[in-house]
């Protein structure tokens, strides 16, 4: 074999050579930023766990917070019910007052009329001289 035949090889070796360390290098370099990025996963599950106890704590007040809100939806519901009913018996018992009122008033007014030692005006009736006379002064 002539000297530029081995020249050759030597320069086919040789590229073959660096082609295979730049693939190694390539390799190390792609396996260490994969290490990297599982570290950077293992990191962030990490914090992902310890905040997991937070969010559950707030979870709970949340859902408490809400069952509390609830509880009092219900007990104003309830109590504007009974507000409604306590309004309907003052409206009735507010008629049978004035009913009574009325009553009463026609009552009083009726025993001005028939009283003959009451003060009337113009009363329309006769005095009956023959009954018995209602008048204690002396």
């Amino acid at each position: 074999m002539s000297g530029s035949t081995w020249l050759w090889i030597i320069v086919a070796v040789i590229v073959v050579l660096v082609a295979i360390g730049v693939g190694m290098a390539m390799r190390k370099r792609s396996g260490i930023q994969q290490d990297k990025r599982r570290r950077e996963a293992a990191e962030l599950r990490e914090e992902a766990r310890s905040q997991e106890s937070t969010v559950r704590r707030q979870e709970a007040a949340a859902q408490e917070v809400e069952a509390r809100a609830r509880q009092a939806r219900a007990e104003a519901a309830e109590k504007s019910a009974e507000a409604e009913r306590l309004e309907a018996g003052a409206a009735e018992q507010a008629q049978r007052a004035d009913a009574a009122r009325h009553e009463l008033d026609e009552h009083q007014r009726r025993a001005q009329e028939v009283d003959p030692d009451a003060p009337s005006h113009d009363r329309a009736e006769e005095v009956d001289p023959d009954a018995p006379s209602h008048d204690h002064r002396a």
